[in-house]
C-alpha cells in the first residue's frame, strides 16, 4: 500500500511551503515515496535504494520543478 500525501506530511518531508505549492504537489497525485526521492534529487543528494519499485519517473520529475525553486540555495540562483 502507498501512503498518499497530506499537507502536515508534505511539511514533514520538506518543510513549510506556500499553500500554492501545497496545492501542486497534492495534484501530482503522488506519493510520500515519490516526494521523498524528488525531494533527495532536488537537494542533490542521492536516493539510497537500489530498488525503486513502484516510484513512478514522470511524478517523481514533476515534484522535482514543483520544489526545486524551494530547495535551491538563495547563493546558486
Amino acid at each position: 500500500m502507498t501512503e498518499a500525501l497530506t499537507h502536515e506530511k508534505i511539511a514533514e518531508i520538506v518543510g513549510e511551503l506556500g499553500p500554492e505549492r501545497i496545492v501542486q504537489i497534492l495534484d501530482t497525485g503522488a506519493t510520500v515515496r515519490e516526494l521523498i526521492e524528488a525531494r533527495f534529487v532536488a537537494q542533490q543528494q542521492e536516493w539510497r535504494y537500489a530498488d525503486k519499485p513502484g516510484l513512478r519517473t514522470e511524478i517523481v520529475h514533476e515534484l522535482y520543478d514543483i520544489l526545486r525553486t524551494d530547495l535551491v540555495d538563495p547563493h546558486e540562483r
